[in-house]
């Protein structure tokens, strides 16, 4: 299983922290498990929090009218997903639902606004 680190500096929005910059999102980072078939989050809720798979699998859905959903996506370990609730006041584009048992790191908005103001 490859670190933390390593996994945080493939994902374009931390690739060019310094290295106490990571340290503080690695410190920030909770960590937090979901049965199969949980909703992790809903398309149209707030969005204001960042995860990162750990281990397992998600299914991202989205809605495509009455009751029609979309997989448009199944990420696993080190992908993730809510990249836009650490940069817009948008609403979640998604529902995401554990495939599988899984394992997730989650940074919240907050978390990131006061990196980035430091």
């Amino acid at each position: 299983m490859e670190s933390l680190a390593t996994v945080l500096r493939r994902i374009p929005l931390f690739a060019d922290l310094p290295p106490g910059g990571l340290a503080k999102i690695i410190a920030d980072l909770r960590e937090e498990r979901h049965s199969q078939g949980t909703a992790i989050c809903y398309e149209g809720d707030e969005a204001s929090d960042f995860y990162i798979v750990k281990s397992g699998e998600v299914e991202v859905l989205v809605n495509r009218g009455g009751n029609q959903r979309e997989v448009v996506a199944i990420n696993g370990p080190s992908e993730w997903f809510g990249e836009r609730a650490l940069f817009s006041e948008s609403s979640r584009s998604a529902t995401v639902i554990a495939r599988t048992d899984v394992e997730l790191w989650r940074l919240t908005k907050e978390k990131f606004e006061g990196l980035i103001e430091e």
